[in-house]
């Protein structure tokens, strides 16, 4: 995907494809955090706390445990 640059008073503005906008839930004066790589890659997200991502991760983090204090004694036992 291509981005084109714009000069604006302060520099050169971004402007960001729809899909993104929409996905992040986006709008005007919204923060996002910018990333530059050892080989001069830019990324970009959402700035602050996403709390469904979380969510999400603790969800799947859940699932690969031991359901209970039993499932992890059955588990110790058969070392």
């Amino acid at each position: 995907m291509n981005l084109q640059a714009t000069k604006s008073d302060h520099g050169l503005n971004l402007r960001l494809p729809e899909e993104f906008v929409r996905r992040h839930s986006l709008q005007d004066g919204a923060k996002l955090q910018a990333e530059i790589g050892k080989d001069g890659s830019l990324t970009l997200k959402p700035a602050g706390w996403d709390r469904a991502a979380f969510a999400a991760e603790l969800d799947a983090s859940r699932a690969a445990l031991p359901a209970s204090r039993a499932a992890l004694e059955s588990l110790r036992g058969g070392l």
